[in-house]
């Protein structure tokens, strides 16, 4: 036992970064990446789309992050009152009359601005670093993937109805697009176009249309490309850019020319979804309801047998997020398990988190998940006015917890590092509410679930529920068995049937 437990703690040891934070120290003061030295350098966590290193994260990677890095590292955790900021901590460490970098192409053009502000405020300056210092060091990064695309029908309303794989589970590609009146114009790496099919769906070989065509262009000729477009437009004509691209693509634009606004046309198109885009999540949700049934069929099968593992578990279902291997244990009977999973389908996308327990939760378990399951309920049945912004519904995941003088930092759930960890996340659509009343017309929206996988009752202190709240609960699981039982039916699929009937009864 003493030799396993040594085994995990060295798997666990963090990561020695001595030698590559001399190295971007050495890249801050090489002429051969910037004019001048620098004395700080930020590597934001996004993409293009010297005595102090400090890493922020949230909540969820606190204990993660902690046992990971080495103490060359200062933690800051966001969300706690203590933190300070990026700009406020670079202020306190930095001499005076410093220069801050960043590579332009993976800052949000907002937060540049704010950036920029706040450091010249106390008498520094941020400054563009165009060749990432990152990428200087990183002798085994990989090359940019250039598989080929596929497309998708009409029935859905993108841009170009394009999908890819450059980032691993997400069904996208690396590429740019310059929307014109008549025109759009595609940056991509132009061999990943070569397919026939993708050539006839973008309409590539055909004679454009007066009143619209696509051309595409290399990916990284966007800069000078969107260069030219600002050189012909008129005095008054305007480029619609989201204040989250790129600083780099948003200084070509003169200020003259430049509109930043916080959703473009396109974001707003995009969040709205047709009959044929909500069919298709539905129908996701349905097939990753079905293979999360015959998991935890599985799982409530095997884990007694004490082989059961992480990894095992994710590779028992490909679409769940596999944990990394370094942290990979042995599932017991006597702790709780999350999984928060979610899959690409050619139809839509997923992300469902369930908590559960494969032996007998402890009363304080059970009295914590029951406080998240009531603030899940309280927003899955919120009713509230058109126009009403997400964030003002944050109180009623978490009202149940402040009752008890508990609360989360990131996620709505409730997580005690190294001992547990509750959420219960599922997508909703957001669809009209019929209340009685219509003030001044404006209408009211709630949310219909489009997760169907159960709650697990064993989790649930149902002396804590309102006869609503088991209402809710009992509709939902009854939706879960009609729906996907039919397909797990359907399919033959009997020892995750009967798992989902049994854990789809009626609550008291």
């Amino acid at each position: 036992m003493a030799e396993d437990n040594m085994a995990s703690d060295a798997a666990m040891s963090p990561k020695i970064t001595v030698e590559l934070l001399r190295q971007l120290r050495q890249a801050m003061r090489n002429t051969k990446y910037i004019a001048e030295p620098i004395q700080a350098y930020i590597v934001p966590s996004g993409d293009a789309h010297q005595k102090h290193a400090a890493m922020w994260t949230d909540g969820r990677y606190f204990l993660q992050a902690s046992q990971q890095m080495d103490n060359n590292w200062t933690l800051m955790k966001m969300g706690l009152k203590e933190t300070l900021s990026q700009e406020d901590w670079l202020i306190s460490v930095l001499p005076e009359n410093s220069t801050v970098g960043v590579d332009p192409w993976i800052i949000a053009a907002d937060q540049w601005k704010n950036m920029s502000k706040a450091l010249a405020s106390a008498g520094h300056s941020l400054v563009a670093v165009q060749d990432n210092l990152i990428d200087a060091i990183w002798m085994d990064r990989p090359t940019r993937p250039s598989t080929q695309l596929i497309t998708l029908g009409l029935g859905f309303t993108g841009l170009f109805n394009l999908r890819g794989s450059d980032i691993e589970y997400n069904p996208v590609f690396f590429a740019y697009a310059i929307v014109g009146m008549n025109t759009i114009r595609l940056f991509v790496d132009v061999k990943r176009l070569a397919e026939p099919t993708v050539r006839e769906h973008l309409q590539l070989d055909t004679p454009s249309k007066a009143e619209l065509s696509i051309q595409t262009a290399p990916y990284e000729s966007v800069f000078t490309e969107l260069q030219a477009v600002c050189a012909s437009l008129g005095p008054k004509e305007k480029v619609w850019i989201s204040d989250k691209a790129s600083c780099a693509l948003t200084q070509v634009i003169p200020k003259a020319h430049r509109s930043p606004v916080p959703y473009t046309p396109l974001c707003l198109a995009k969040a709205v979804k047709n009959a044929t885009e909500i069919q298709g999540m539905k129908m996701a949700h349905i097939k990753d309801a079905v293979a999360l049934c015959e998991l935890f069929a599985w799982l409530e099968k095997e884990i007694p047998k004490g082989t059961v593992t992480e990894i095992s578990a994710a590779d028992k279902a490909e679409e769940l997020r596999s944990p990394l291997p370094e942290t990979n244990r042995t599932l017991s009977l006597n702790e709780i398990y999350l999984l928060d999973s979610g899959a690409q389908y050619i139809d839509g996308t997923t992300d469902v988190t369930r908590t559960m327990h494969f032996g007998s939760p402890s009363a304080y378990e059970k009295e914590t998940f029951t406080y998240v399951l009531k603030g899940h309920i309280a927003v899955s049945a919120a009713i509230f006015p058109n126009g009403t912004k997400g964030h003002l519904l944050d109180s009623f995941a978490r009202q149940a917890l402040w009752e008890s003088g508990l609360d989360y930092l990131h996620e709505p759930g409730y997580y005690e590092d190294g001992s547990f960890g509750i959420r219960i996340e599922n997508v909703v659509l957001v669809v009209p509410a019929k209340p009685k009343y219509n003030y001044r017309n404006k209408g009211s929206l709630t949310f219909e679930p489009l997760t169907l996988v159960p709650i697990q009752a064993k989790m649930v202190n149902t002396d804590l529920l309102t006869q609503k709240e088991r209402d809710w609960v009992n509709e939902y699981h009854r939706q879960c068995r009609e729906t996907i039982g039919a397909e797990l039916q359907r399919q033959g699929r009997k020892e995750a049937l009967d798992w989902l009937i049994r854990e789809t009864q009626p609550i008291a």
